[in-house]
């Protein structure tokens, strides 16, 4: 029971790591329009933040998460909870891949 319990607690922080890592991943930006609303997070956008206060000289730019306190950002509960689950349950199939893989070899 408690065996379980820290493994369900250590797939939870990994995958909150894992989640908000996702934010500093770059994205693509072709205009100033886009700026307003820069998508974050993957594989579901749980982050958008206003970058709308950079001018880049040239397009496409590349943007990642930034200040919040400069860059007003908001976020979505409800997908960044979709965006854990899904990185729980990768990390939960890994681990079942690596017992079936060491039970296998046995």
């Amino acid at each position: 029971m408690i065996r379980m319990l820290l493994l369900s607690l250590v797939l939870l922080v990994s995958s909150c790591t894992a989640s908000v890592a996702t934010l500093f991943v770059d994205k693509e930006m072709h205009s100033q329009e886009e700026l307003k609303s820069v998508p974050m997070g993957w594989p579901f956008t749980f982050v958008k933040q206003d970058l709308s206060g950079y001018t880049p000289m040239d397009w496409p730019q590349k943007f990642a998460f930034a200040q919040p306190q400069d860059n007003p950002a908001s976020l979505h509960m409800g997908w960044w909870a979709a965006d854990i689950l899904f990185f729980m349950l990768i990390f939960w199939l890994g681990i079942r891949a690596l017992g079936i893989m060491k039970a296998a070899a046995q």
